[in-house]
């Protein structure tokens, strides 16, 4: 299938992607097109979105994918707020900015668990209310610079507190939050 897809197509291959026991080839056709072309053992095959078209086969019944744990999604993102603020202190800018980015993401993804929304890869983002996603926008790192930075991280640290108030029972990992904020 790879050599037909870069021969006819002009395509390239960009990395599989195992999700036991199935792989997806990731391709890239001229003109930004991806094609994912996956391959699995037809005892297990099944569709996965109303979008989806078969070409041949059959497919069982689909396995819906459930959204991320709250309680994961909110350690993580306390993690990159951690590893944020750890990074400035040190002058490791490049992964403060990076940790940041993520905390935001993390933290979006709980808004998005919040409202029912699609909680994977940023799918729910786009429909996350404007104040909601205000929250966020200010939580966008602008510059390198050690006080951007840390106004960066302060501001989704802010956005963070608001939607993980309802997931922490006893408030100590709204007050470990809390302490990294200078």
């Amino acid at each position: 299938w790879t050599r037909d897809l870069t021969s006819r197509f002009d395509a390239v291959h960009l990395f599989d992607l195992v999700a036991d026991p199935v792989v997806y080839r990731v391709l890239l056709l001229p003109d930004y097109l991806q094609l994912d072309v996956s391959v699995s053992p037809a005892s297990e095959f099944r569709s996965t979105s109303p979008r989806f078209k078969l070409l041949f086969g059959e497919a069982n019944e689909p396995n819906h994918r459930r959204p991320p744990p709250r309680d994961e999604t909110l350690g993580w993102a306390v993690l990159f707020a951690r590893h944020a603020r750890v990074c400035i202190e040190r002058k490791q800018w490049w992964q403060a900015e990076y940790a940041i980015t993520n905390l935001r993401y993390y933290a979006m993804t709980l808004a998005c668990l919040r409202l029912d929304l699609r909680a994977y890869y940023g799918k729910g983002f786009d429909q996350l209310p404007a104040e909601v996603r205000g929250a966020f926008d200010v939580a966008l790192v602008r510059s390198l610079e050690r006080g951007e930075l840390i106004r960066a991280l302060n501001a989704g640290i802010k956005a963070l507190l608001r939607e993980c108030e309802v997931a922490d029972d006893d408030g100590r990992i709204l007050e470990r939050i809390r302490e990294m904020t200078g």
